[in-house]
């Protein structure tokens, strides 16, 4: 015949299951006491801050990227429009005027990405830290392309964005340090103070 024995030893195991459940409930009373603090201005406001962070970076990664399949402008192009325009030429149209410059003066870049384009227009600025002819600007002949990239930019977050974000990049490079010498770009709404 087989013995009855006890089947746990320890009598005290009750005891572990009480302190359990005393546990559970009092991180649900804090968890109570606590929940009108979380629900506060200040973390709804660090939440919409954090998403906010979140879409600019996911929207700065997504401008870096991407390419973009013709970029056109032209070499002086804004300056020999004004010239064109100042000696009554009518330079607003694709007429004659249009082919003949665009047949010159026309560069083309195909499948780059904004960043190597960004890249491309602060390297060849060449802005020095004094004001000759009441401009910065050594490189005078890139003016049409920093048009160009400008408008480029703006299509894309816009199309990115939507109405429902406004942006502004600011891209500025200065290969030597304590000298703004290099390249500075400024596209989008300025930001609030």
């Amino acid at each position: 015949m087989m013995k009855h024995r006890k089947f746990v030893r320890n009598i005290y195991a009750v005891s572990v299951m009480y302190d359990a459940v005393l546990f559970i409930v009092m991180v649900s009373i804090s968890g109570a006491v606590l929940l009108p603090a979380l629900q506060s201005n200040i973390a709804i406001e660090t939440s919409v801050e954090t998403h906010r962070e979140h879409v600019a970076d996911e929207a700065l990664n997504a401008f870096l990227v991407s390419r973009v399949d013709t970029f056109s402008y032209k070499v002086a192009g804004d300056i020999i429009d004004d010239a064109a325009g100042r000696i009554g030429i009518d330079n607003s149209s694709e007429g004659l005027y249009g082919s003949i410059t665009n047949w010159l003066l026309a560069r083309e870049q195909l499948h780059k990405t904004y960043a190597t384009l960004l890249a491309e227009n602060l390297g060849c600025q060449f802005r020095l830290p004094i004001t000759v002819l009441g401009t910065n600007r050594f490189n005078i002949f890139t003016g049409d392309y920093d048009r160009h990239l400008e408008k480029e930019t703006k299509s894309f977050f816009s199309s990115y964005l939507g109405d429902k974000y406004r942006f502004n990049l600011t891209a500025w490079w200065h290969p030597i340090k304590g000298i703004p010498f290099g390249g500075e770009l400024y596209i989008g709404e300025h930001p609030p103070n």
